[in-house]
Protein backbone atom coordinates (compact mmCIF):
# COMPACT_ATOMS: atom_id res chain seq x y z
CA UNK A 1 0.00 0.00 0.00
CA UNK A 2 1.34 3.43 -0.95
CA UNK A 3 1.42 6.47 1.32
CA UNK A 4 -1.40 7.93 -0.77
CA UNK A 5 -3.63 4.92 -0.09
CA UNK A 6 -3.11 5.17 3.68
CA UNK A 7 -4.30 8.78 4.01
CA UNK A 8 -7.45 9.71 5.97
CA UNK A 9 -10.62 11.14 4.46
CA UNK A 10 -11.40 14.84 4.87
CA UNK A 11 -14.40 14.24 7.15
CA UNK A 12 -12.53 11.82 9.36
CA UNK A 13 -9.55 14.15 9.49
CA UNK A 14 -11.62 17.20 10.40
CA UNK A 15 -13.40 15.22 13.13
CA UNK A 16 -10.16 14.25 14.86
CA UNK A 17 -8.67 17.72 14.46
CA UNK A 18 -11.70 19.32 16.07
CA UNK A 19 -11.72 16.71 18.83
CA UNK A 20 -8.04 17.42 19.52
CA UNK A 21 -8.58 21.19 19.62
CA UNK A 22 -11.65 20.85 21.84
CA UNK A 23 -9.66 18.69 24.26
CA UNK A 24 -6.96 21.36 24.49
CA UNK A 25 -9.50 24.13 25.15
CA UNK A 26 -11.24 22.09 27.86
CA UNK A 27 -8.14 20.86 29.71
CA UNK A 28 -6.44 24.26 29.35
CA UNK A 29 -9.44 26.04 30.85
CA UNK A 30 -9.74 23.49 33.66
CA UNK A 31 -6.03 23.87 34.36
CA UNK A 32 -6.29 27.61 35.00
CA UNK A 33 -9.44 27.13 37.08
CA UNK A 34 -7.58 24.51 39.09
CA UNK A 35 -4.49 26.60 39.84
CA UNK A 36 -6.48 29.74 40.69
CA UNK A 37 -8.33 27.71 43.35
CA UNK A 38 -5.21 26.16 44.87
CA UNK A 39 -2.59 28.86 44.32
CA UNK A 40 -2.31 32.62 44.29
CA UNK A 41 -2.95 34.85 41.28
CA UNK A 42 0.83 35.33 41.17
CA UNK A 43 1.29 31.65 40.28
CA UNK A 44 -1.36 32.01 37.58
CA UNK A 45 0.65 34.94 36.23
CA UNK A 46 3.85 32.88 36.33
CA UNK A 47 2.37 30.10 34.21
CA UNK A 48 0.75 32.55 31.82
CA UNK A 49 4.12 34.18 31.25
CA UNK A 50 5.92 30.83 30.95
CA UNK A 51 3.43 29.78 28.28
CA UNK A 52 3.99 33.04 26.39
CA UNK A 53 7.78 32.52 26.48
CA UNK A 54 7.40 28.92 25.32
CA UNK A 55 5.21 30.04 22.42
CA UNK A 56 7.71 32.77 21.51
CA UNK A 57 10.59 30.30 21.27
CA UNK A 58 8.40 27.83 19.40
CA UNK A 59 7.50 30.52 16.85
CA UNK A 60 11.05 31.81 16.40
CA UNK A 61 12.95 28.52 16.27
CA UNK A 62 10.50 26.54 14.15
CA UNK A 63 11.21 29.05 11.32
CA UNK A 64 7.77 28.35 9.84
CA UNK A 65 9.02 24.91 8.78
CA UNK A 66 6.02 23.15 10.31
CA UNK A 67 3.65 24.43 7.63
CA UNK A 68 6.35 24.17 4.98
CA UNK A 69 7.03 20.50 5.61
CA UNK A 70 3.28 19.80 5.75
CA UNK A 71 2.79 21.41 2.32
CA UNK A 72 5.68 19.66 0.59
CA UNK A 73 4.87 16.21 1.97
CA UNK A 74 1.26 16.51 0.74
CA UNK A 75 2.53 17.93 -2.57
CA UNK A 76 4.73 14.87 -3.16
CA UNK A 77 1.91 12.65 -1.89
CA UNK A 78 -0.28 13.96 -4.70
CA UNK A 79 2.49 13.21 -7.21
CA UNK A 80 2.99 9.68 -5.86
CA UNK A 81 6.63 10.39 -4.95
CA UNK A 82 6.94 8.29 -1.81
CA UNK A 83 10.72 8.25 -2.01
CA UNK A 84 10.86 12.06 -1.85
CA UNK A 85 8.56 12.03 1.17
CA UNK A 86 10.82 9.55 2.95
CA UNK A 87 13.86 11.72 2.23
CA UNK A 88 12.05 14.87 3.40
CA UNK A 89 10.96 13.24 6.66
CA UNK A 90 14.46 12.02 7.46
CA UNK A 91 16.16 15.29 6.62
CA UNK A 92 13.70 17.49 8.49
CA UNK A 93 13.73 15.23 11.52
CA UNK A 94 17.42 16.10 11.82
CA UNK A 95 16.68 19.79 11.16
CA UNK A 96 13.95 19.76 13.81
CA UNK A 97 16.32 18.24 16.35
CA UNK A 98 18.95 20.92 15.67
CA UNK A 99 16.41 23.76 15.90
CA UNK A 100 15.12 22.35 19.20
CA UNK A 101 18.67 22.17 20.51
CA UNK A 102 19.31 25.78 19.46
CA UNK A 103 16.15 26.93 21.26
CA UNK A 104 17.18 25.05 24.40
CA UNK A 105 20.66 26.59 24.45
CA UNK A 106 19.34 30.11 23.77
CA UNK A 107 16.73 30.11 26.53
CA UNK A 108 19.14 28.50 28.98
CA UNK A 109 21.56 31.39 28.46
CA UNK A 110 18.83 34.06 28.50
CA UNK A 111 16.94 32.66 31.51
CA UNK A 112 18.59 34.97 34.11
CA UNK A 113 17.81 38.06 32.03
CA UNK A 114 14.22 36.92 31.39
CA UNK A 115 13.74 36.19 35.09
CA UNK A 116 14.85 39.66 36.12
CA UNK A 117 13.09 41.51 33.30
CA UNK A 118 9.65 39.90 33.42
CA UNK A 119 9.47 38.05 36.76
CA UNK A 120 11.26 40.91 38.58
CA UNK A 121 13.43 38.50 40.58
CA UNK A 122 15.36 35.23 40.31
CA UNK A 123 12.73 33.41 42.37
CA UNK A 124 11.32 31.70 39.29
CA UNK A 125 14.61 31.02 37.49
CA UNK A 126 14.22 27.26 38.13
CA UNK A 127 10.79 27.40 36.47
CA UNK A 128 12.32 28.97 33.37
CA UNK A 129 15.15 26.45 33.21
CA UNK A 130 12.72 23.56 33.58
CA UNK A 131 10.43 25.08 30.96
CA UNK A 132 13.47 25.13 28.68
CA UNK A 133 13.57 21.33 28.87
CA UNK A 134 9.94 21.26 27.75
CA UNK A 135 10.54 23.74 24.91
CA UNK A 136 13.07 21.37 23.33
CA UNK A 137 10.37 18.70 23.03
CA UNK A 138 7.67 21.22 22.07
CA UNK A 139 9.51 22.38 18.93
CA UNK A 140 10.58 18.88 17.90
CA UNK A 141 7.09 17.60 18.64
CA UNK A 142 5.49 20.31 16.49
CA UNK A 143 7.56 19.51 13.40
CA UNK A 144 6.78 15.78 13.70
CA UNK A 145 3.06 16.45 14.17
CA UNK A 146 3.00 18.56 11.00
CA UNK A 147 4.71 15.71 9.16
CA UNK A 148 1.69 13.58 10.07
CA UNK A 149 -0.60 16.30 8.75
CA UNK A 150 1.41 16.31 5.52
CA UNK A 151 1.00 12.53 5.31
CA UNK A 152 -2.72 13.20 5.90
CA UNK A 153 -2.72 10.95 8.96
CA UNK A 154 -5.16 13.36 10.60
CA UNK A 155 -6.59 10.75 12.97
CA UNK A 156 -3.19 9.73 14.32
CA UNK A 157 -2.17 13.38 14.62
CA UNK A 158 -5.31 14.14 16.65
CA UNK A 159 -4.92 11.05 18.83
CA UNK A 160 -1.31 11.87 19.69
CA UNK A 161 -2.26 15.45 20.52
CA UNK A 162 -4.98 14.16 22.85
CA UNK A 163 -2.48 11.71 24.39
CA UNK A 164 -0.09 14.62 25.01
CA UNK A 165 -2.79 16.65 26.79
CA UNK A 166 -3.99 13.61 28.76
CA UNK A 167 -0.51 12.84 30.09
CA UNK A 168 0.67 16.44 30.48
CA UNK A 169 -2.39 17.64 32.35
CA UNK A 170 -3.49 14.31 33.83
CA UNK A 171 -0.27 13.90 35.81
CA UNK A 172 -0.60 17.31 37.45
CA UNK A 173 -2.90 16.27 40.30
CA UNK A 174 -0.97 13.07 41.25
CA UNK A 175 2.32 15.00 41.26
CA UNK A 176 0.86 17.84 43.34
CA UNK A 177 -0.57 15.35 45.84
CA UNK A 178 2.98 14.14 46.42
CA UNK A 179 4.34 17.66 46.76
CA UNK A 180 2.32 20.87 46.40
CA UNK A 181 5.17 22.85 44.84
CA UNK A 182 3.68 24.25 41.58
CA UNK A 183 6.93 23.60 39.71
CA UNK A 184 5.73 20.00 39.49
CA UNK A 185 3.20 21.15 36.90
CA UNK A 186 6.10 21.63 34.49
CA UNK A 187 7.31 18.08 35.24
CA UNK A 188 3.89 16.82 34.12
CA UNK A 189 4.08 18.84 30.90
CA UNK A 190 7.58 17.52 30.21
CA UNK A 191 6.35 13.94 30.64
CA UNK A 192 3.51 14.56 28.17
CA UNK A 193 5.66 16.17 25.50
CA UNK A 194 8.55 13.70 25.65
CA UNK A 195 6.28 10.65 25.66
CA UNK A 196 4.46 12.06 22.62
CA UNK A 197 7.72 12.89 20.85
CA UNK A 198 9.00 9.31 21.15
CA UNK A 199 5.69 7.98 19.83
CA UNK A 200 5.81 10.46 16.96
CA UNK A 201 9.32 9.41 15.98
CA UNK A 202 8.17 5.81 15.87
CA UNK A 203 4.93 6.35 13.95
CA UNK A 204 6.22 8.92 11.44
CA UNK A 205 9.30 6.92 10.49
CA UNK A 206 7.47 3.60 10.43
CA UNK A 207 4.87 5.19 8.14
CA UNK A 208 7.50 6.21 5.57
CA UNK A 209 9.94 3.36 6.25
CA UNK A 210 8.53 1.17 3.49
CA UNK A 211 8.85 3.87 0.84
CA UNK A 212 11.58 3.39 -1.77
CA UNK A 213 14.76 5.41 -1.46
CA UNK A 214 15.09 8.25 -3.92
CA UNK A 215 18.19 8.59 -6.03
CA UNK A 216 17.88 12.39 -6.23
CA UNK A 217 18.90 14.50 -3.27
CA UNK A 218 16.37 16.55 -1.34
CA UNK A 219 17.13 20.26 -1.14
CA UNK A 220 16.19 22.32 1.89
CA UNK A 221 15.89 25.57 -0.06
CA UNK A 222 12.37 25.09 -1.54
CA UNK A 223 10.93 24.31 1.89
CA UNK A 224 12.81 27.23 3.45
CA UNK A 225 11.67 29.62 0.68
CA UNK A 226 8.09 28.54 1.23
CA UNK A 227 8.40 28.78 5.02
CA UNK A 228 10.02 32.22 5.40
CA UNK A 229 6.84 34.26 4.67
CA UNK A 230 4.94 31.98 7.07
CA UNK A 231 7.67 32.54 9.66
CA UNK A 232 7.35 36.33 9.31
CA UNK A 233 3.56 36.06 9.48
CA UNK A 234 3.92 33.93 12.63
CA UNK A 235 6.07 36.58 14.29
CA UNK A 236 3.52 39.29 13.50
CA UNK A 237 0.70 37.08 14.75
CA UNK A 238 2.64 36.29 17.91
CA UNK A 239 3.19 39.99 18.56
CA UNK A 240 -0.51 40.71 18.12
CA UNK A 241 -1.48 37.87 20.47
CA UNK A 242 1.18 37.83 23.19
CA UNK A 243 3.04 41.14 23.35
CA UNK A 244 0.46 42.51 25.79
CA UNK A 245 1.37 39.82 28.31
CA UNK A 246 5.02 40.88 28.27
CA UNK A 247 4.07 44.54 28.60
CA UNK A 248 1.76 43.80 31.53
CA UNK A 249 4.38 41.62 33.26
CA UNK A 250 7.07 44.26 32.69
CA UNK A 251 5.02 47.16 34.03
CA UNK A 252 3.13 45.54 36.90
CA UNK A 253 3.34 42.45 39.09
CA UNK A 254 2.62 38.81 38.28
CA UNK A 255 -0.62 38.78 40.25
CA UNK A 256 -2.11 41.41 37.94
CA UNK A 257 -0.95 39.37 34.95
CA UNK A 258 -2.71 36.31 36.38
CA UNK A 259 -6.01 38.19 36.56
CA UNK A 260 -5.47 39.70 33.10
CA UNK A 261 -4.84 36.24 31.65
CA UNK A 262 -8.39 35.11 32.42
CA UNK A 263 -9.84 37.83 30.19
CA UNK A 264 -7.93 36.36 27.24
CA UNK A 265 -8.90 32.69 27.63
CA UNK A 266 -12.27 32.95 25.89
CA UNK A 267 -10.90 34.91 22.93
CA UNK A 268 -8.09 32.39 22.37
CA UNK A 269 -10.57 29.51 22.62
CA UNK A 270 -12.47 30.87 19.59
CA UNK A 271 -9.62 29.71 17.32
CA UNK A 272 -11.16 26.22 17.60
CA UNK A 273 -13.73 27.33 15.01
CA UNK A 274 -11.14 27.77 12.25
CA UNK A 275 -7.75 26.19 12.92
CA UNK A 276 -8.67 22.46 12.88
CA UNK A 277 -10.29 22.78 9.44
CA UNK A 278 -7.41 24.76 7.97
CA UNK A 279 -4.98 22.02 9.10
CA UNK A 280 -6.83 19.52 6.93
CA UNK A 281 -7.43 22.00 4.11
CA UNK A 282 -3.76 22.85 3.57
CA UNK A 283 -2.81 19.18 3.16
CA UNK A 284 -5.65 18.57 0.70
CA UNK A 285 -4.92 21.65 -1.42
CA UNK A 286 -1.20 20.81 -1.51
CA UNK A 287 -2.05 17.30 -2.68
CA UNK A 288 -4.33 18.62 -5.45
CA UNK A 289 -1.66 21.09 -6.52
CA UNK A 290 0.92 18.30 -6.65
CA UNK A 291 -1.11 16.14 -9.01
CA UNK A 292 -2.48 19.07 -11.03
CA UNK A 293 -6.09 18.45 -10.01
CA UNK A 294 -7.45 21.96 -10.61
CA UNK A 295 -11.11 20.94 -10.33
CA UNK A 296 -10.71 19.48 -6.80
CA UNK A 297 -8.62 22.51 -5.84
CA UNK A 298 -11.42 24.81 -6.99
CA UNK A 299 -14.18 22.80 -5.24
CA UNK A 300 -12.32 22.66 -1.90
CA UNK A 301 -11.59 26.39 -2.10
CA UNK A 302 -15.27 27.14 -2.63
CA UNK A 303 -16.27 24.87 0.27
CA UNK A 304 -13.72 26.55 2.52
Amino acid sequence: MTLYDSRDTTIRGAYWQYLSSLTLVVVGGLFYIFIIHFYSTEIVGVFSLLSAIAFLFGTVFSLGLQTGIQHFISYHLGRGEDGMIRALVRKFTAVGFLLSLAAFATLWLLSPAFALLFFHSYAYLDYLRLMDVEIFATIFNGILLYMLLGLQSFRLNGMLNIFNYAVGYGLIIPLLLINSNPIRIIFAWIAGYYATTFLLLYYVHSRVGGAPKTNSGVSLSPVLSYSIPIFISGLVSYGATYVDRFIVSFLINLSELGIYNFSLLLINALSILVLPFTSVLLSRLSEFYGRGDRESFRLYSLKA
